[in-house]
């Protein structure tokens, strides 16, 4: 079913915020009692277009909705088992991501234009697995009391914990305005997921690994001034503490995405088993003399500003159908690697045997890629530069 968002009279089809109620089929002279809204926009006629050859699985109907309803009481903060997810204050800036209230319905969305009292969002529609955008734009006014606030959960996965682990560590780069508007867009895409997939007891078990992977992160030390003391006194321990979050943040991972944490942790511990080796360190030392600064200091910043925005990972998060593959990610992996290299034979004028020395590092942790039953998921390049650049800083 194509039904656009904050226009389906089904429970399933959207985020009610009531109790399910059963769908009933009316008469064309008897109109459905609607809740009230604040948009200024005039509400458009339903569409209703059947496009499906099957036949409709009523009780994956029914478990989607219970799923949904329990999805609601999470981004209302009504149940317990979903503590740890809450909206940020809301930021009047174009291209951020937001949930607002339509008609007593909640809705994700992206603010395309504003004024002070009000606030243009595009929509997104909900399919019965995913909160997709639709295929043609669905552009309403609404008053800024409507917007509950910015979706922005970077712990709800192992990647996205991974990633705020990150950056905590380029506190003096910071991230491109643009790349931060694209991973709200990823944090909708898995807060829907994990609101699907988690049951009581596995979002329970994700509640209390989170506040343990944040305190085991928090009190990691800071960045080691050399390879050596980064190797003894934070790799092992930062590989530890995301270990214990592996298993249940695949609570929140589809089918075909549960390999995830193993996949990170296995490729950093490949890299560090490899590289916090004596050889290995002296090698490191000799290059961040010859660039006459810390490796990883060169690179950081032009990582994102220059080759993030060629990856494909980045650029499909504006398709309706998002999904992660191995073939994009590996590709991802490959231009990632050698847009680094590239800056770094630029900017320090590195011998052969040192650019085959960071290839290395690379080529360590991507060794998946060659295998043909392994689907590498998404924000797996960023988890192999913590690697390369830590090691190199």
């Amino acid at each position: 079913m194509n039904i656009k968002a904050g226009k389906s009279v089904c429970g399933d089809q959207s985020m009610n915020t009531k109790e399910t109620e059963e769908c009933i089929v009316t008469d064309d002279d008897v109109s459905p009692r609607e809740e009230p809204t604040t948009s200024r926009c005039s509400k458009k006629d339903d569409v209703f277009e059947d496009n499906s050859s099957e036949d409709i699985d009523f009780e994956e109907l029914a478990r989607e909705q219970e799923k949904e309803n329990q999805f609601v009481n999470f981004l209302e903060g009504k149940s317990s088992q979903y503590t740890n997810a809450k909206f940020q204050n809301v930021v009047k800036e174009r291209g951020r991501f937001v949930v607002f209230s339509y008609e007593g319905k909640f809705y994700p969305g992206e603010i395309v234009a504003f004024d002070e009292e009000t606030v243009t969002i595009n929509a997104m529609q909900k399919s019965l697995k995913m909160w997709k955008w639709p295929s043609k734009r669905d552009e309403l006014t609404y008053q800024w009391s409507d917007v509950l606030g910015l979706v922005m959960y970077f712990g709800i996965i192992f990647a996205i914990t991974l990633l705020s682990t990150v950056y905590s560590q380029m506190a003096d780069i910071g991230l491109p305005p643009d790349l931060q508007h694209k991973l709200e867009r990823f944090s909708i895409i898995y807060l829907e997921k994990c609101g699907r997939n988690l049951n009581e007891n596995e979002g329970k078990n994700l509640n209390v690994a989170l506040e343990t992977v944040s305190k085991c992160i928090s009190n990691q030390p800071q960045p080691a001034r050399s390879s050596l003391e980064f190797c003894n006194l934070y790799g092992t321990q930062f590989v530890g503490c995301l270990r214990s979050f592996a298993d249940a943040g695949k609570g929140c991972l589809d089918q075909d995405e549960k390999y995830l944490p193993n996949f990170i942790l296995n490729g950093m511990s490949r890299v560090f088993e490899n590289y916090c080796k004596k050889n290995s360190i002296d090698h490191i030392e000799i290059l961040n003399k010859k660039c006459q600064t810390y490796l990883g200091k060169v690179v950081n910043s032009d990582f994102l500003t220059v080759c993030v925005p060629k990856l494909k990972i980045i650029a499909n998060l504006d398709n309706r159908d998002y999904s992660l593959n191995r073939a994009d990610v590996c590709s991802d992996l490959k231009t990632s690697q050698e847009c680094l290299v590239n800056d770094l034979r630029t900017k320090c004028q590195l011998a052969q045997e040192d650019l085959d020395f960071v290839n290395s590092v690379f080529e360590t942790y991507r060794s998946e890629c060659n295998f043909a039953n392994i689907n590498i998921a998404n924000f797996i390049l960023l988890a192999a530069l913590f690697l390369s650049s830590r090691l190199i800083n």
